[in-house]
């Protein structure tokens, strides 16, 4: 597990490090974690956003200006896609058949949507996200199962130099209800949190 976040890790500053400055106004390189689905997971991983469409209070347009450093926030609105892919740990409170590997139980997740984040502050906006979620794994149903999520939360932005860190605490909605069937185990019954946690930090170039 630590390899896998020291990997993660490494990806986003290698993003960050080989940005160019006509990228700076809208690619992410983030840190993604999804809290457990009374099931698999908890899931960590990494992934990039972009921000490609921009409000300045003038109407929709390409994103080309960095959000101010001193007073107001230049762009109130922008919006674009996003995708990351989920390590998942393993659950020992799931049983499987006996017999079955470690690396059988084992679930992923890659995450494909888009966002949108309204800027009340140069450093402080509200974010919310619309998300296909795929889980894939040996036990997994036909291969993959896919579900969505909406989250919503605050975004609370770093700025750092050329940079920027953008920490996102976010509630996730919708995301299953899950059988522990579709994961490969035969028990125990799966709880359906109305409620899910995920967090992100993103290094913004």
């Amino acid at each position: 597990m630590r390899s896998v976040l020291k990997a993660a890790v490494v990806a986003v500053l290698l993003l960050a490090g080989s940005a160019h400055p006509a990228q700076a106004a809208g690619l992410e390189g983030l840190l993604d974690y999804i809290d457990h689905l009374s099931g698999p997971g908890p899931f960590i991983g990494a992934g990039i956003d972009a921000t490609l469409w921009c409000d300045q209070g003038l109407g929709w347009r390409p994103c080309g200006q960095r959000q101010s450093r001193s007073g107001g926030p230049v762009n109130h609105w922008e919006i674009g896609p996003d995708a990351s892919w989920f390590y998942g740990r393993l659950n020992d409170n799931l049983v499987y058949p006996p017999g079955t590997s470690e690396d059988d139980k084992r679930v992923n997740a890659q995450t494909v949507g888009a966002h949108g984040t309204y800027w009340l502050h140069r450093s402080f906006g509200i974010m919310a996200r619309a998300t296909a979620v795929r889980f894939s794994g040996e036990l997994v149903d036909n291969g993959s199962l896919w579900s969505s999520s909406f989250s919503l939360g605050p975004v609370l932005r770093l700025p750092l130099g050329r940079v920027a860190v953008d920490f996102v605490p976010l509630a996730q909605f919708g995301l299953g209800p899950f059988e522990v069937a579709q994961f490969g185990a035969v028990s125990p019954e799966l709880e359906s949190d109305t409620v899910k946690f995920a967090f992100r930090v993103g290094v913004r170039f």
